[in-house]
């Protein structure tokens, strides 16, 4: 299930030049190929919460789980995200 890019229309608005445009791009693009290597639970959690909005409680309505695993699961993606973004693993 391939994460879909969102695109930003009014992208030029927000950076000041073409590197910073470009390298906002790159890292978009980074974050989701990163999200979609994750496991199929962690990349469930990180698209309910971050893509559709939902908050942790309603999460784990949805999956079915408590609400403290969905928590403690949304934080093992977002060190799994960080660890790939930034040591280049």
């Amino acid at each position: 299930h391939h994460i879909k890019m969102c695109h930003f229309e009014n992208l030029s608005n927000i950076c000041t030049d073409n590197s910073e445009q470009i390298n906002l791009c790159s890292l978009i693009e980074d974050v989701h190929d990163v999200i979609d290597r994750l496991n199929d639970e962690l990349k469930k959690i990180i698209i309910l919460i971050y893509y559709k909005g939902y908050t942790s409680r309603e999460s784990a309505l949805i999956l079915n789980k408590p609400q403290s695993y969905v928590e403690y699961r949304l934080r093992v993606a977002k060190n799994e995200i960080r660890k790939h973004l930034f040591n280049n693993d």
